[in-house]
């Protein structure tokens, strides 16, 4: 069997075993006192400002990310829709998560959850197109994005029921990151560089770190809280993407030149 081959059926076989141990696994419900975050002081009329301020980086890099896909379109070729569909999730992002927090609610949490998963799929394409087959992550990309909807949508349908289940978003989140760990590990493009990606994994792992020490960090800084240092830490993860994309192009422009030159 063709070893490319043999890598790519490695992958559909971690995310079907993902799938079919989600689906076996009791619906995991949203803890009572999620919406009850450790910082929930006012500043300048904003409630909750720190937790709503700190989500300011997805909107600088979310509208970067945008223009500087549309400014090299031609040069991102295949990668340009995954592209895209990351620096739009980021930027809404900032909007969906700072509405959240103004109000915490199941109702405004949708619209937290919802641009995440957008991102989360856009990115999960465009590593697939760069890594794998540059056709397969254009036509996975309108699948993974149905997917990661979906996903949210299920949650605040069953949440909305009062028999709340994260299973499906919960997938959605973290199975890409770890596909995206194996891509790392069995596959090499020669030219095109990998730093970036393995910083974007560190800085997600620490922003997931940082959510879970939320009080702790409050109580020892008296400033900041672990929370809306998450959001600063996953809006760094988000700017090693778009650094990652300029890799890309300049990847493009010398496969360009070698072509033209041959």
């Amino acid at each position: 069997m063709d070893q490319q081959l043999a890598k790519r059926m490695l992958l559909w076989l971690i995310a079907i075993i993902a799938v079919v141990s989600i689906a076996q696994v009791p619906a995991i419900s949203q803890a009572a006192e999620y919406h009850h975050f450790a910082d929930e002081r006012s500043l300048f009329g904003i409630p909750n400002f720190g937790n709503v301020f700190s989500n300011f980086p997805f909107f600088v890099i979310g509208l970067w990310g945008m223009v500087y896909v549309q400014k090299h379109r031609t040069q991102l070729g295949a990668f340009y829709l995954g592209a895209l569909t990351f620096s739009v999730g980021v930027f809404l992002v900032s909007l969906g998560s700072g509405y959240y927090h103004w109000q915490p609610s199941n109702q405004t949490l949708l619209w937290d959850r919802l641009p995440m998963t957008i991102g989360f799929m856009g990115l999960y394409a465009l590593i697939v197109s760069a890594f794998v087959k540059a056709e397969s992550g254009v036509k996975l990309l309108p699948w993974l994005v149905t997917a990661g909807i979906i996903s949210v949508f299920y949650w605040y349908a069953t949440e909305s029921l009062g028999q709340g289940d994260l299973r499906w978003y919960a997938l959605v989140q973290f199975l890409p990151m770890i596909l995206t760990l194996a891509i790392l590990l069995m596959f090499k493009v020669e030219g095109l560089e990998r730093r970036s990606l393995v910083m974007v994994l560190c800085w997600y792992g620490l922003a997931k770190i940082l959510e879970m020490t939320d009080l702790f960090l409050l109580d020892m800084t008296k400033v900041v809280s672990g929370h809306s240092l998450k959001h600063v830490a996953a809006a760094i993860a988000c700017y090693y993407v778009i650094r990652w994309l300029k890799s890309i192009v300049n990847f493009q422009s010398r496969s360009a030149l070698d072509d033209a030159v041959s």
